[in-house]
């Protein structure tokens, strides 16, 4: 826990560092024509925005998803659930990250972290109804608590879904989003869509 604290302060201060750079190219010459700042802010936004739901759907976990771990056999349905849940998140942001390195234009479509943020989401609540039947003393003290992390992971994760979103809008917008027959095409093709335009 401690060395995921310690990289998610790195992680701030990188994005407190790339917001400096992003501020001094107002003042800088272009060479290569007009820069845009504006999807790289909104990016880094986004990037802040998702890293700070995710820290919180992390801290819930902790004390919400403790029952799971103890369930044993039962709950072995929900790590299906929550491995698609975390690889669908873990592709769209190695493909946007290594779009963004290696300037490439990013696929038309990536895995839904949506749809598998809504099933993990269904199978956690099917699971408590089946399983968990809490005495007179749990719903007044531990169910209460119980909700209010169970209604703060959800949110955190939806929101978590809706930036990494935005991040893929505002990647494509800045690298280009690859078509089906980009693959097929090379720069002889694209020389002679050029002319005929002109």
């Amino acid at each position: 826990m401690r060395e995921s604290e310690i990289l998610d302060s790195h992680f701030r201060e990188s994005l407190v560092r790339v917001r400096e750079l992003l501020l001094l190219t107002r003042h800088e010459l272009r060479l290569r024509g007009p820069f845009d700042p504006l999807p790289f802010a909104a990016l880094i936004n986004a990037c802040e925005g998702y890293f700070n739901d995710l820290y919180v759907v992390r801290q819930c976990a902790l004390f919400y998803a403790t029952d799971f771990v103890r369930a044993g056999d039962a709950a072995k349905k929900i790590l299906g659930f929550r491995r698609d849940s975390i690889a669908s998140m873990l592709t769209n942001l190695y493909v946007l990250s290594g779009a963004l390195y290696a300037g490439s234009k990013v696929p038309r479509y990536l895995p839904s972290a949506a749809i598998a943020r809504k099933r993990l989401i269904d199978a956690i609540a099917e699971f408590e109804d089946e399983l968990i039947q809490p005495t007179a003393d749990e719903q007044t003290e531990h169910g209460k608590l119980a909700l209010v992390y169970r209604y703060s992971f959800n949110e955190s994760l939806t929101r978590c879904v809706a930036y990494l979103e935005s991040m893929e809008k505002y990647t494509k917008l800045i690298v280009g989003e690859m078509g089906f027959d980009s693959e097929f095409k090379d720069s002889s093709d694209e020389e002679s869509e050029s002319d005929q335009d002109e």
